[in-house]
């Protein structure tokens, strides 16, 4: 009796087809490897170009700020420069000019302009420390004096409109805003010497002006109120 012993599988194919999978497997694993590496190579760049253009902005930044720090100091040191020769802007100190300025009102004044009746003038005065504002009312060679609250300048009536508020309401207490005087009571003079003026406040009762320090020299004024800037509210032109 003829008994078949069956033959024994050969192993090489298993083998091969294990080796193929490895093979395969690898590949595999090395592509996704590489993908990997080339994402994080991508990601790496990217992040790499970020701080790259968050550092130009910064740079640029600062830069720009720096300049504009500059430019504001060159800016200041020219108007500050300025000021000396064109401009100023103090600050109203006391209520002398009541009711048209009140203590802290902040003025523009141009030192360049030429100096008329009725102007208000930036002046300091008497050897004071503080500047003082003050409205101009006798020019040179003019006389002046004060009789029942009118103005007379060389013997002819002058109309103070800025005052007319004032008048009316001292009137209603039967007292004058401006009390009587001549030029020669405060000065001496007949007529206003050259280069000198007289300057008076508008709250003629409480105020300290030519009639307690005499006439004003062109020297001693700083310049002509043009305008008043602060308050905004407030923010007027003369």
């Amino acid at each position: 009796m003829n008994t078949k012993i069956p033959k024994k599988k050969s192993a090489k194919p298993l083998l091969d087809s294990k080796r193929k999978r490895t093979k395969k497997g690898g590949k595999k694993r090395k592509k996704n490897q590489m993908i990997a590496k080339k994402q994080s190579s991508s990601s790496h760049k990217k992040k790499k170009q970020r701080r790259k253009k968050k550092a130009t902005f910064v740079k640029t930044l600062r830069t720009t700020i720096l300049q504009l720090i500059i430019a504001l100091i060159i800016v200041g040191l020219i108007v500050y420069a300025l000021s000396f020769f064109l401009f100023s802007v103090p600050k109203v100190s006391g209520y002398a000019m009541m009711p048209e300025l009140a203590n802290g009102d902040r003025l523009f004044v141009n030192k360049l302009e030429t100096i008329k009746r009725f102007d208000l003038v930036v002046l300091k005065a008497n050897k004071q420390r503080d500047l003082s504002v003050r409205r101009v009312i006798g020019m040179p060679d003019e006389d002046i004096y004060y009789k029942n609250d009118q103005l007379y300048i060389d013997d002819t009536f002058q109309v103070e409109r800025y005052l007319e508020k004032s008048l009316k309401d001292a009137h209603q207490d039967s007292m004058l805003l401006t009390s009587d005087f001549t030029l020669n009571q405060i000065s001496g003079a007949k007529k206003i010497p050259e280069k000198k003026y007289l300057v008076l406040g508008d709250n003629r009762r409480y105020s300290t002006d030519s009639r307690n320090y005499g006439l004003v020299d062109d020297a001693e004024i700083i310049g002509v109120v043009r305008m008043r800037w602060l308050p905004l509210q407030s923010m007027k032109s003369f």
